[in-house]
C-alpha cells in the first residue's frame, strides 16, 4: 500500500511537468526584435499576396512607422520602400481597411496631432488623400456606419473623437463625436444590421453605445459596464461563449481593479460573470490590450492579456478558455518574454501552418514573435472573405458549425487600443470534427453557404457579386472554385 501511494504524487508531478513545457517558441529575427517606441499595430496582408505581412506604429516624430513583409515566414523591412507617411507625426494606431473598393488595402495612421488617410494607388506608392484631424489619435475603426454599402471610419481621440461618414465619391463627411477614447471597436452587439460601439479611455472608463444613426448614439447600460472608470484601455466586442452574440472583454489599467467579462443574454442585456471567469479576472497587472485566439484549435477563443507591468514574468499572460467563460493561466507554456511593458499583442498564423500564432511588442521593448507548436490534433479551418464592394468582408458575420458546436465571428474593421485584426483571414478551431458548414452572412443581406467542407485546409468565401481573385491558388491546402468551360465540365473545391 505503501509503494502504491508514493506512485501517485510521481504520476501527478509528470502530467504537470508535461503540461508545464513550452508549447510556443521564439523565433523572433531581424528586423522583428526592433527596440523603439512602438504603441499599435497588427497583422495585415497589404501585398494582397496571401499571407499575413505585420505593420507597427513609431511614436516617435523622427522615425517611419515599420511594416515587415512577409516571404513564406521571413520577414523583410519594406517600411521606407512600401510607405511614405509624409507629415504624419508621433504615430500611434492604423487601420487598414478597402474603403474606396478598388480591391486593395487603404489605411489610416493616427497620431498625436492629426490622423492622416493614405490610399494605395499603385504598388507600392501611397498617397495622403485626407488629413482626418483628431487630436491625440489612437484607435482607428472601419465600418458601414450608416449601412449605405460603403466603409465609414471612427477616430478615437484623446481630445474628443469622430465619425467620418464616406460619401462613395472618394470623399468623407465629419461628424463630432465628443467623447474622449482611446481604445475603440465597432461591433453589431444587438445584430440589428449595424454596427454598435465599444469605446475605453484611461480615466472615464469603458462605454457601450448603440447605434441609432451615424450622429445619433446611445449609451447602453453605464451602471454596469462603466465600472471601473479610472482605468480602461483595451475592451472588447467577442463571442466568448459561443452563443452567437458579443460579449464584452475589459482590460483593467488599474492595479487594484480585475479585468472583467460581461456576457451578451440578448433582450436581457449584459451580465456581468466577471466573479467566474477564473484567472481572467485574477491579472492585475495594468493589461493595456486583449487578444483573443483559439491557440488549442478546441472551438472556443482563448485569450492573451499584454500587460504593461514593468515585470517580464507577468508581462504576458496566456489563457486557456475552459468554457462557460472560464478561464484558466497557462502562461507556462509561453518562451520567456524579452520585455516588461508590453502594449499590444496580435495573434495571426503568419506561417500558414493552421493554428494562431502571437506578435508581441510594447515602448522600448524588442518585438517578439511567438510560433505555436502545440500537438494537439485537432483540426481547424481558415476562412478568407471576398465581399463584392469592401473585398474584407468588414461588418460581416461568419458561422462554423462542426458536429453540435456553431462558432461566430464578426469582422470588425480594428480592434481597440491601436491594434488591427488579420482581416481578411479568420482561423477556426474544430476540434475532432472532420468537416464543417460555413455560413456568412454579409453586411448587405446576402448569404454565402458551403456544406460538408473537409478540414485543415484554407477557403474563400464569395459575397453575390464579387470579383473570383485567389491570390496564391498553388499553395498547399487552399480550397477554390472555378469554372473550365460553361456547358462543358465545373469543377469545384479543388484542394492542392
Amino acid at each position: 500500500m505503501n509503494r502504491h501511494l508514493a506512485v501517485v504524487p510521481l504520476a501527478a508531478m509528470l502530467l504537470v511537468a508535461g503540461n508545464a513545457a513550452a508549447q510556443f517558441t521564439d523565433v523572433t529575427t531581424a528586423p522583428l526584435n526592433e527596440t523603439f517606441s512602438g504603441l499599435g499595430g497588427g497583422w495585415v496582408d497589404y501585398d494582397s499576396d496571401g499571407d499575413l505581412d505585420l505593420f507597427r506604429t513609431d511614436y516617435s516624430s523622427s522615425s517611419l512607422n515599420r511594416l515587415y513583409r512577409n516571404d513564406n515566414g521571413s520577414f523583410s523591412d519594406r517600411s521606407d520602400a512600401d510607405i511614405r507617411w509624409g507629415a504624419v507625426t508621433s504615430k500611434a494606431g492604423a487601420g487598414w481597411a478597402d474603403w474606396d473598393g478598388d480591391g486593395d488595402l487603404d489605411v489610416v495612421v493616427s497620431s498625436s496631432g492629426s490622423a492622416r488617410l493614405f490610399r494605395l494607388d499603385t504598388p507600392d506608392n501611397y498617397n495622403s488623400v485626407l488629413d482626418l484631424g483628431v487630436s491625440g489619435g489612437r484607435a482607428v475603426c472601419w465600418s458601414d456606419l450608416d449601412v449605405d454599402g460603403d466603409l465609414d471610419l471612427f477616430l478615437a481621440g484623446t481630445g474628443g473623437s469622430a465619425v467620418w461618414t464616406n460619401d462613395g465619391d472618394g470623399t468623407f463627411t465629419q461628424l463630432t463625436f465628443n467623447v474622449r477614447a482611446q481604445g475603440a471597436q465597432l461591433g453589431d452587439y444587438d445584430r440589428d444590421g449595424d454596427p454598435d460601439l465599444l469605446i475605453c479611455y484611461d480615466g472615464d472608463g469603458t462605454r457601450l453605445y448603440r447605434n441609432d444613426g451615424p450622429d445619433q448614439w446611445a449609451e447602453i447600460q453605464p451602471e454596469l459596464i462603466n465600472t471601473n472608470p479610472a482605468a480602461a484601455l483595451g475592451s472588447r466586442f467577442v463571442d466568448l461563449d459561443n452563443d452567437g452574440d458579443l460579449d464584452i472583454a475589459t482590460a483593467s489599467y488599474n492595479n487594484s481593479l480585475p479585468n472583467s467579462i460581461f456576457r451578451n443574454d440578448g433582450a436581457a442585456g449584459f451580465v456581468d460573470v466577471t466573479d467566474e471567469s477564473g484567472d481572467f479576472a485574477s491579472v492585475t497587472s495594468q493589461t493595456e490590450c486583449l487578444a483573443f485566439a483559439d491557440w488549442d484549435l478546441d472551438g472556443d477563443l482563448d485569450a492573451y492579456l499584454a500587460n504593461n507591468s514593468g515585470d517580464a514574468e507577468t508581462t504576458g499572460i496566456l489563457l486557456r478558455n475552459d468554457g462557460d467563460l472560464h478561464f484558466t493561466d497557462i502562461t507556462t507554456q509561453l518562451p520567456p518574454r524579452t520585455g516588461s511593458l508590453q502594449y499590444f499583442a496580435t495573434p495571426g498564423d503568419y506561417d500558414l501552418d493552421g493554428d494562431p500564432d502571437l506578435f508581441v511588442a510594447g515602448w522600448g521593448s524588442p518585438g517578439q514573435l511567438l510560433r505555436n507548436d502545440q500537438q494537439t490534433g485537432n483540426h481547424w479551418l481558415h476562412v478568407t472573405l471576398r465581399g463584392a464592394v469592401e473585398t474584407s468582408g468588414i461588418g460581416s458575420w461568419i458561422e462554423v458549425t462542426s458536429g453540435a458546436l456553431t462558432q461566430t465571428r464578426y469582422v470588425s474593421g480594428g480592434e481597440s487600443w491601436a491594434t488591427q485584426s488579420p482581416s481578411p483571414f479568420h482561423l477556426f478551431g474544430l476540434g475532432t470534427a472532420t468537416t464543417a458548414n460555413v455560413t456568412v452572412h454579409w453586411p448587405s443581406g446576402e448569404t454565402t453557404t458551403r456544406t460538408n467542407v473537409p478540414v485543415d485546409r484554407r477557403i474563400e468565401m464569395y459575397e453575390p457579386g464579387a470579383e473570383t481573385v485567389t491570390t496564391d491558388p498553388f499553395s498547399p491546402g487552399t480550397t477554390f472554385e472555378f469554372t473550365l468551360d460553361p456547358g462543358v465540365a465545373t469543377v469545384q473545391d479543388a484542394v492542392l
